[in-house]
């Protein structure tokens, strides 16, 4: 459970998206969807907030454009995300130039895709986490 801000049993989403627009899209869809949204701008944002334990969200998306990601960046994401399911946003470059699948990550939309679809591929993975 996210410690900052009430989450009155709402599945809480932590967003990570650079570019304020599908950020500021994502995170509307998703609160009108019902889902608690902390949005943040970059990875290290998130990681502080997951290392000091901060928050404990049910579910991560990663919006991994114009991210400044390394490999290692991301396996320390997956390692301090523990066994919270991530959700990769991403382009083709980010399927040439990382191996999610190997690096822990089961989740990856590959552009183009809609708002609507990552809603849709969040509700999934909360409903399999359900299960």
């Amino acid at each position: 459970m996210a410690v900052i801000g009430p989450s009155f049993g709402a599945i809480e989403v932590l967003l990570i998206a650079q570019e304020w627009k599908p950020r500021v899209l994502m995170r509307a869809q998703l609160s009108e969807e019902g889902y608690q949204v902390l949005s943040l701008r970059t990875v290290e944002e998130a990681m502080v907030l997951l290392c000091r334990g901060l928050v404990r969200p049910h579910l991560i998306v990663l919006d991994t454009h114009h991210q400044s990601l390394k490999e290692p960046t991301l396996s320390d994401l997956r390692k301090l995300a523990g066994d919270i399911p991530i959700l990769i946003c991403t382009g083709p470059y980010g399927l040439a130039e990382f191996d999610f699948e190997a690096m822990g990550f089961e989740h990856v939309l590959v552009r183009p895709f809609t708002i609507r679809d990552v809603v849709e591929k969040v509700g999934q993975m909360i409903k399999r986490e359900g299960e």
